[in-house]
């Protein structure tokens, strides 16, 4: 029970990394504006559903808001 507790709690750390920056993210994205969505993904090593998941949550973003936002915090 307690090395399964262990592992879970290894795995979400793991998960919680991740490959790119915010602004290498919009970078990404901004570019998948403009090409066909599997391409970029390809392009960069990523499945088409982590470039939609991104989108989801930084779609609306460019690289000014995310320097404004990290120089707020």
């Amino acid at each position: 029970m307690i090395l399964e507790k262990m592992a879970s709690a290894s795995i979400r750390e793991a998960m919680k990394n991740t490959l790119f920056s915010e602004e290498q993210m919009v970078k990404i994205l901004r570019e998948a504006d403009a090409a066909p969505m599997a391409e970029v993904a390809n392009k960069h090593g990523v499945s088409d559903a982590t470039v939609y998941g991104w989108r989801k949550r930084y779609g609306q973003l460019n690289q000014t808001d995310l320097t404004f936002r990290t120089s707020q915090t």
